[in-house]
């Protein structure tokens, strides 16, 4: 909403064992709320998000 283009997130399986910033660190379950989240606001305002890299991967290798 603030007009970014883009975030970086950090992601742990387990943010208390991160060798840093595990305070700040999401879990992958936190991480795929989140993204929920600014899906439906992106959405609202109009604004595309960039789909899981793991389905560009699969959309490459289905094109080629």
């Amino acid at each position: 909403a603030a007009g970014a283009d883009g975030r970086m997130i950090e992601v742990h399986p387990n943010p208390a064992q991160a060798l840093s910033d595990g305070a700040q660190t999401l879990t992958p379950a936190n991480f795929d709320k989140l993204m929920a989240q600014v899906r439906t606001l992106a959405e609202a305002l109009g604004r595309p998000v960039a789909p899981p890299i793991d389905e560009l991967e699969k959309a490459a290798k289905k094109a080629s």
